[in-house]
């Protein structure tokens, strides 16, 4: 079913950027959803979007949704677009909403460093969801 993925952020940091990158199993290059590359679509591949960027904040809240999954694996990451040295733990969350899985919350980890937040990695085959949650100082795709 349907996924909703909702970045929010509150009044210590001025602009993060939500991305999707979708790895499918076949020959198909890696598709990125988000600032800097496609608003993709809810109505034909990728059945995914990502509506606009975000500019008026803090806060923030950014939106990317996925209407159909494909036989992939979708990295979420969030970039601290503003240069922070660090996502303040509890200032930053993703909602990952949908009726099949409920809603869960992961909030940005306390420690490390890096303008990169790896969130999760989610199966498209099965729904099943691997939390990776970590800072990174490079995004582990080519943008």
């Amino acid at each position: 079913g349907p996924l909703v993925l909702e970045l929010r952020w509150g009044p210590v940091l001025r602009d993060l950027d939500l991305h999707l990158f979708i790895r499918s199993m076949g020959d198909d290059p890696t598709q990125h959803i988000g600032f800097g590359s496609l608003q993709g679509s809810l109505v034909e591949v990728p059945w995914a979007e990502w509506p606009r960027d975000i500019t008026t904040s803090p806060p923030g809240v950014e939106q990317i949704s996925i209407a159909r999954w494909l036989v992939a694996k979708y990295d979420v990451l969030v970039h601290d677009y503003s240069g922070s040295s660090a996502l303040p733990q509890g200032d930053v969350t993703l909602r990952m909403i949908s009726d099949w899985a409920g809603e869960e919350r992961v909030f940005a980890p306390g420690d490390g460093n890096g303008r990169w937040w790896h969130v999760c990695r989610i199966d498209g085959s099965n729904g099943r969801i691997e939390e990776i949650n970590r800072l990174q100082t490079e995004c582990p795709y080519q943008i």
